[in-house]
């Protein structure tokens, strides 16, 4: 066992994180900004890698946490909450620091804390605690609520942070990682998937009670031609809350359960009738059948330029827009091998949805979050919707407060 105080203690953790293979694994209270934690933790939350990532946190104390923080937890870990939550404990594989220092940038520069350092030999008791905390006290935090969290007024930094700015800087914080300004970038752009993915589910069931075009045709497919109905038929109900040149973008509805089900009650006769008259959605599952055969496990290690220009063509965003076409499909643009391991990556990696989107983001130029949610539902359509500006547009007139991205 060793003590460590000031600037010694947020660089052994740095340099612990830094070399970290196995686990990081996190219990405090108070959740710093996300540019500051990865000053102190490294880039763990920010690239893909073996590493258990885990952070038992307080939500019941909303003024504790950076939202954004706990998000990109969410993303690359798992968080859970334990009301009550005091103690500070930093696990990284075989190492332990057990300290006074909540997990922000105050307490690692503004703060005279004090830690100590468990070797590997000394570590397995707080591991087993942290096990026993995980396992039988701590809980999952609910999606409805990590939603309502989004929404809190003051969430973008903890109440440790706000008040620590009064208090002169002792040292500074270890560098921010190369990857931070890229990474968090692409981060943002995904950063409500999970909310529109749950609201997503909601509505597609609240649709299925009304009816069922094609019982053969994945539900997810079929509510994607109503939010295109929505979008394009009719009189247009939902392109006014989508971007619209020179127009400002309409906030989204607020409709309650039973105003949502009358609206979506309201509109199925009406979609219904357009397929009777000629609206054809059986493209989307021939397009997801021709997706899923060329970018299968099997067949994606031998992908050609012609076999990507065809992926690219089942996708409704690139048909809407040639030049960002033209442009993915430029050999100068994208390298045929960088294709094949962003699209093998996304499609059939171990890391969670959100990571692999973001690599893929990070990986290819002119193939944006409209293809990439795109693909991703067109390849796994039981699982995954079709998430485009029409989806998104649909979604914030049926009374969703989900992002146009």
């Amino acid at each position: 066992m060793k003590v460590i105080t000031g600037k010694k203690l947020v660089d052994t953790l740095r340099e612990l994180s830094d070399n970290a293979k196995q686990r990081i694994w996190v219990a405090s209270p108070y959740i710093g900004t996300l540019r500051n934690i990865c000053c102190i933790l490294g880039d763990v939350l920010l690239v893909r890698s073996k590493v258990d990532v885990r952070l038992i946190t307080d939500i019941e104390v909303l003024t504790s946490f950076c939202y954004d923080t706990i998000e990109r937890f969410n993303v690359r870990g798992t968080i859970k909450s334990l009301r009550g939550l005091h103690a500070k404990i930093y696990i990284i594989d075989n190492k332990s620091i057990i300290t006074s220092a909540n997990l922000t940038g105050t307490a690692f520069s503004r703060r005279y804390e004090t830690a100590v350092l468990l070797s590997s030999n000394e570590v397995n008791e707080i591991i087993d605690l942290y096990n026993r905390w995980w396992t039988t006290k701590a809980a999952l935090i609910p999606q409805d609520r990590m939603e309502r969290l989004s929404k809190q007024k003051d969430n973008r930094e903890s109440h440790e942070d706000r008040e620590g700015k009064g208090l002169p800087k002792l040292w500074e914080l270890p560098p921010v990682p190369s990857r931070f300004s890229s990474r968090q970038v692409s981060s943002y752009k995904f950063r409500d998937y999970k909310i529109f993915l749950h609201k997503y589910q909601h509505l597609a069931k609240t649709y299925l009670k009304e009816q069922r075009l094609d019982p053969n045709m994945p539900l997810y497919l079929e509510f994607d031609a109503f939010l295109d109905y929505l979008y394009h038929y009719d009189t247009k109900p939902s392109r006014k809350y989508g971007k619209n040149k020179g127009v400002p973008l309409l906030k989204p509805r607020v409709l309650g359960e039973e105003d949502k089900n009358r609206e979506i009650k309201k509109y199925v006769p009406k979609f219904s009738d357009s397929v009777g008259r000629g609206n054809d959605i059986s493209f989307r599952m021939l397009a997801s059948k021709r997706i899923r055969k060329i970018l299968n496990p099997k067949n994606i290690k031998h992908l050609t330029r012609s076999s990507v220009r065809e992926v690219i063509n089942q996708l409704n965003c690139m048909k809407s827009f040639n030049l960002n076409k033209a442009r993915f499909l430029n050999p100068r643009n994208n390298d045929l091998s960088n294709i094949k391991a962003a699209w093998e990556f996304l499609l059939h990696g171990n890391e969670g949805l959100i990571d692999r989107m973001i690599e893929c983001d990070l990986s290819l130029r002119y193939f944006g979050t409209s293809s990439i949610q795109e693909l991703i539902g067109f390849y796994y359509p039981e699982e995954y919707p079709i998430r485009n500006s029409n989806s998104n547009a649909g979604l914030r007139f049926l009374g969703c407060n989900v992002s146009m991205q």
